[in-house]
């Protein structure tokens, strides 16, 4: 019975990382080390399949070596949830607060597909969208430059695209020289003082996303910002969440 519950998990979690490596890679054309760690533990769990009953027999011939692969599978895990728990309270527990109306909106830049954005940048775009007409006195920096092969930059489609949500293009502003989500942040601060904005924020990306925004604009001006977050397609949702807790250990090495 135990042997038929651990095979069980391990089907379980060889299914989950190599359905979740193959959606973003094969479907998507997404090649990022979140996928590349999907497939390297995905094959790990089904080798571990393959092979269960010989490790289970040179474990109990070698408790010393079990053990120790015991404690490293615990410290392991527990380095994962806590890398989890970071991003899960940058995601969803600094929301912005009805009394700070006046912030600005800043919208990470993120994939276009011709002239239109892609479903992820339309999710982050209807999150800023919701804010900004609840709260009209607010104003908006798009981000986002103009990527390789493209004709238009982000920033650019992403203000057409909320004047058709109906906000008002005074009070869009664009940050369109951006190639990474440090410049993002880095050229918003500069537009937000040229135009006199509120240099407090409201990030506006994608959930996995928010923890490395705070970190670059704790980092780089000594500021903290609330935070709304969307919810990207499914399918792809995984493995950048993944990058984003492998990215949590290196902002970690980086700050030390």
């Amino acid at each position: 019975m135990k042997h038929k519950i651990v095979h069980g998990i391990l089907v379980f979690l060889c299914l989950f990382c190599l359905s979740f490596a193959l959606v973003p890679s094969c479907i998507y054309g997404i090649w990022n080390i979140g996928v590349l760690f999907l497939y390297a533990v995905g094959i790990a769990f089904l080798l571990l399949l393959r092979f269960y009953a010989q490790i289970s027999l040179f474990l109990k011939k070698h408790r010393k070596i079990g053990v120790s692969a015991v404690i490293l599978f615990f410290l392991a895990f527990g380095a994962f949830c806590f890398a989890n728990g970071i991003l899960f309270q940058y995601a969803y527990g600094k929301q912005p607060s009805s009394e700070n109306a006046r912030d600005t909106v800043v919208v990470l830049g993120c994939q276009i597909i011709g002239d239109r954005p892609s479903l992820s940048l339309q999710k982050r775009l209807d999150k800023a969208t919701e804010y900004l007409s609840s709260c009209p006195e607010a104003n908006c920096i798009v981000t986002g430059g103009i990527g390789k092969g493209k004709q238009y930059s982000e920033a650019e489609i992403m203000k057409r695209y909320l004047m058709e949500k109906g906000i008002e293009p005074s009070r869009i502003y664009l940050e369109d020289r951006s190639t990474g989500t440090r410049e993002n942040l880095n050229f918003a601060m500069s537009v937000a003082q040229q135009n006199q904005l509120s240099t407090h924020f409201v990030i506006v990306s994608d959930n996995y996303h928010q923890y490395r925004a705070a970190v670059y604009l704790k980092r780089d001006f000594s500021k903290t910002a609330a935070h709304l977050s969307s919810d990207g397609p499914w399918g792809i949702v995984p493995c950048y969440w993944m990058r984003e807790v492998l990215g949590v250990f290196y902002l970690f090495a980086e700050g030390i």
